[in-house]
């Protein structure tokens, strides 16, 4: 039987896979914070804007998506990167909301990098087309499309051999011949750069990035977060 992953967060609603959360990010503090503080999880956050781009590359509380501030990222290749060493080889799902400013010609708005392995694989919205960024750096196109002053919610889900991306709850791309497990080494995510990956020119506002290891939270589908993610 098709089932959904959970269809809303509220008030009394906790998390089941908490314990396997390495980072959640509400962005609630003050208006130009540059290291927002994490609710859950011990992975470390830095941002490689706060020094040349410390107005634009911080928290703000113009149009958030929920609570009190959202993340605008800054261009070039600076953004807000979450880091942490996983201990094995797992299934995944990496999670937020995104509003495009800017789209750039390339677009690379989230990277995901190894310590040892390179980078993994990147997001893009290039010219407005949602691509899937391979580890050689190739577009593979997907059904998705994003246009600036909107949010989305995407959802990056692996279940040990298939990569799956989800745009506000529909699948846009599916595939096994590129995904990439996240393995026993320094994973750092890059949320609005693409982590080393390179072509991050587009900025956006960032809210609710949460990412957990060793579960795919939703393997047959899911329906998109109406409140911020729980604590506990």
């Amino acid at each position: 039987m098709f089932t959904l992953g959970p269809p809303m967060w509220g008030v009394g609603i906790t998390d089941p896979y908490a314990a396997s959360v390495q980072s959640l990010l509400h962005f609630n503090e003050a208006d130009g914070t540059a290291l927002p503080a994490a609710s859950l999880g011990s992975a470390s956050v830095t941002n490689d804007g706060s020094a040349s781009a410390p107005a634009t590359n911080a928290v703000k509380s113009t149009t958030p998506k929920f609570g009190a501030g959202a993340w605008l990222a800054a261009g070039g290749s600076t953004g807000l990167k979450v880091s942490k060493t996983t201990s094995a080889a797992a299934p995944y799902t990496i999670e937020f909301f995104v509003m495009p400013v800017t789209l750039g010609a390339f677009g690379r708005f989230l990277g995901v990098a190894a310590l040892s392995g390179g980078v993994a694989f990147s997001l893009a919205y290039g010219g407005g087309s949602v691509n899937y960024v391979d580890l050689t750096g190739t577009n593979r196109a997907t059904t998705g499309s994003m246009s600036t002053g909107n949010w989305y919610h995407i959802a990056i889900c692996y279940d040990g051999t298939t990569v799956r991306v989800y745009q506000d709850g529909t699948q846009i791309f599916s595939s096994s011949t590129y995904s990439r497990d996240l393995s026993s080494d320094t994973i750092t995510i890059g949320v609005g750069c693409s982590a080393g990956a390179g072509g991050a020119d587009g900025t956006a506002r960032f809210d609710e990035f949460r990412w957990t290891h060793g579960v795919d939270r939703y393997p047959s589908g899911l329906s998109v977060p109406t409140s911020e993610y729980p604590n506990s």
